[in-house]
């Protein structure tokens, strides 16, 4: 399915050469934090939606590693900082997270670090990362959510006006997105700024889609 891209996805090749400066903000524990949260085995089939530029595959265990983004220059520099690397199979690959190219269950695990919050449609790239992913594996999300089960504040909803139009959406709540899908929650846990970004562990329970 070819999907017209949003202005908000297009920016991201105007945002390639600062990404990971905006991103250094992250301290490396909370990265490994959602690593660790993957719980990878060696011979795991994993799936990163969202490589950007490749900063977090080094922290990655030796395993069978399959990368997409939908930016042409995000892939570009993570093909620079990763051409000696032997972590990641075939090098990075263009795709749309809304219409993922993998058959159904072809991995073991899939990551979606910050990408469902920038998404045009974030319940239609959960419900991609699900469906990739087998029965029994995990869809981890490291992402920024409102609380969940509340509504979004009213500072809350003014500043994302502008911060949706530029980059991303603050007023998600990651159980709206998850609704109906075939996924078990597993744990939700704070990770950075105060709880304003989460880790997020589901269960893939059924091939239903």
């Amino acid at each position: 399915m070819n999907r017209p891209r949003p202005l908000r996805d297009s920016l991201w090749d105007v945002y390639a050469p600062f990404y990971d400066l905006f991103t250094s903000a992250i301290p490396d524990r909370v990265r490994q934090a959602y690593v660790d949260a993957l719980r990878l085995s060696p011979g795991d089939r994993l799936l990163i939606v969202g490589i950007g530029t490749g900063q977090d595959v080094p922290l990655f265990p030796e395993t069978i590693m399959v990368g997409v983004d939908l930016s042409l220059a995000m892939l570009a520099r993570a093909a620079r900082r990763l051409r000696s690397s032997p972590r990641l199979r075939g090098g990075p690959a263009l795709m749309d997270a809304h219409d993922l190219g993998f058959r159904d269950a072809s991995f073991d695990r899939v990551l979606l670090p910050l990408v469902v919050a920038v998404a045009a449609e974030p319940r239609v790239i959960l419900r991609e990362g699900a469906r990739v992913c087998r029965t029994g594996g995990l869809v981890v999300i490291f992402d920024k959510f409102r609380p969940a089960g509340s509504p979004p504040s009213l500072p809350r909803r003014i500043l994302n006006v502008f911060s949706r139009t530029v980059a991303t959406d603050i007023t998600l709540d990651p159980s709206e997105v998850a609704a109906g899908l075939p996924l078990r929650l597993q744990s939700d846990e704070p990770a950075f700024l105060g709880g304003q970004f989460r880790i997020i562990v589901y269960e893939k329970i059924s091939d239903r889609s």
